[in-house]
């Protein structure tokens, strides 16, 4: 029962929330072909955003969603609603205790947004290094002699030590893409050792 005009976005029954979530979800190619497939599935958009209301979650069986909060009111009497599926790492939006009690399971996605999320940290690290935002500015208003100082070659990462605050999924994915800098890496995270 997969009722959506993949073409225009237009869906006639609820699941995916409409904060970017149901967006992602309805163009990734991937995602369209699994769910095409699937029965008895309808991919549409959430009709809230923000703060989900009473009694709106009893209007599916389940919920991918973005940065809703789901409070204690949003689950209360709920009696249809099976799983929420947080897309992205945290649940801190969602009260879990909530959801605990009106039998909703909660789910996070958390490899979706490692790698991503880590990348962009490197790419942070290597752009500030390189001072590649100067020269490119440089190069732009047409001053090369001042792209070509020395003071605007940046820093090589070699020996250089970078600090982690927390190293779950992603700190432990952005310490291993640093690893062929050879930097010296600090952690702190009071769930590790």
């Amino acid at each position: 029962r997969l009722r959506c005009d993949w073409s225009s976005d237009v869906c006639s029954s609820d699941l995916a929330t409409n904060d970017g979530v149901f967006k992602r979800l309805s163009t990734d190619d991937a995602v369209h072909r699994t769910l095409a497939a699937a029965a008895n599935v309808e991919l549409v958009s959430f009709p809230e955003t923000g703060l989900v209301g009473p009694g709106l979650l009893d209007d599916f069986d389940a919920v991918i969603a973005g940065g809703f909060r789901i409070t204690p009111e949003s689950t209360a009497g709920v009696e249809r609603c099976a799983a929420i599926v947080r897309y992205g790492a945290g649940y801190d939006l969602v009260d879990l205790d909530a959801c605990t009690e009106a039998g909703i399971i909660l789910a996070t996605t958390p490899v979706g947004v490692r790698r991503p999320v880590a990348t962009a940290a490197l790419t942070y690290i290597l752009t500030l290094s390189t001072r590649i935002l100067c020269k490119s500015k440089f190069v732009y208003d047409g001053q090369w002699a001042q792209s070509k100082k020395s003071e605007n070659n940046g820093i090589g990462l070699t020996g250089k030590t970078i600090g982690l605050v927390g190293c779950g999924g992603i700190g432990r994915d952005l310490a291993g893409l640093i690893k062929p800098f050879a930097m010296r890496r600090l952690v702190y995270d009071p769930y590790i050792d």
